[in-house]
């Protein structure tokens, strides 16, 4: 009886997740079509959030990506970034970091070149790919 409601639990926060990011795609797109960075970036951080709250609790030990939010919340990248969301699996692996203009993508290379050796890069395996749209 346990075992079956813990699965049905862990199903219905996939679910959740799921309907929820049919939204952020659609309002992605509409957000890339109109050019719009600030609203791409509400929408990425929104898929992070969903992400967290409903896939990582079904998987803890491979999910929590302590790496990926050191990123996530990394002052100085988020000065720089409009967002910052793990992508792949979600596993401290990728990350994508999106930039308002080319100027601050720059600035976010020479950010990374700059803290190469830090605890949060060389410690870390996560491959940080820049987005600019303009």
């Amino acid at each position: 009886m346990c075992t079956t409601y813990v699965v049905f639990m862990q199903q219905a926060l996939i679910y959740k997740y799921v309907e929820g990011i049919v939204d952020i795609v659609e309002k992605a797109v509409a957000a890339v079509e109109a050019g719009d960075v600030c609203a791409l970036g509400a929408q990425m951080t929104h898929a992070q959030h969903l992400f967290d709250a409903n896939c990582l609790p079904n998987c803890p030990s491979e999910l929590t990506s302590p790496r990926l939010h050191t990123l996530i919340n990394d002052a100085m990248l988020n000065e720089l970034c409009v967002a910052v969301k793990g992508v792949g699996s979600q596993g401290d692996g990728s990350a994508q970091l999106l930039c308002r203009t080319p100027e601050l993508q720059q600035q976010v290379r020479v950010c990374d070149a700059n803290r190469v050796g830090s605890c949060l890069f060389a410690a870390s395996s996560v491959l940080l790919t820049s987005y600019c749209i303009t």
